[in-house]
């Protein structure tokens, strides 16, 4: 189980009740997506959850795994991410400026989170 990351510092509970405290060199990162439901947890009692990962003590090494395959780390599509949710879309007009932007939106989401193109779908229409 992992503590708020604060000053660069997280601690972590094993299963066996020790806890140890880490630095941690991608503190920011860290902070940014802790709380907001794109950690996988454990359940402590009815509706409360503690986030976890996977701790390798003799090499400092701690992983943390998603709940859901949000995307993450892109400028694009950042500001229009929904946490929690199992999938996500952009959407705008209708437009040639729209249509010729949709290869190089599709293109950040293939590069920055290692999906194939047929992971991804293009829907079209009037509101």
């Amino acid at each position: 189980m992992l503590s708020l990351c604060a000053g660069g510092l997280i601690r972590t509970w094993t299963d066996s009740g020790s806890s140890r405290l880490w630095s941690v060199q991608e503190a920011d990162f860290l902070r940014e997506i802790q709380g907001t439901g794109l950690i996988g947890r454990t359940l402590r009692e009815e509706g409360r959850f503690r986030e976890v990962g996977m701790l390798f003590e003799e090499s400092g090494t701690l992983v943390l795994q998603s709940r859901f395959p949000d995307p993450y780390g892109s400028k694009v599509w950042s500001p229009h991410i929904v946490a929690g949710r199992q999938t996500q879309n952009l959407s705008a007009p209708a437009s040639p400026e729209t249509i010729d932007i949709a290869p190089i939106v599709m293109m950040d989401a293939i590069a920055t989170w290692g999906l194939q193109p047929w992971d991804l779908a293009l829907t079209f229409g009037q509101h």
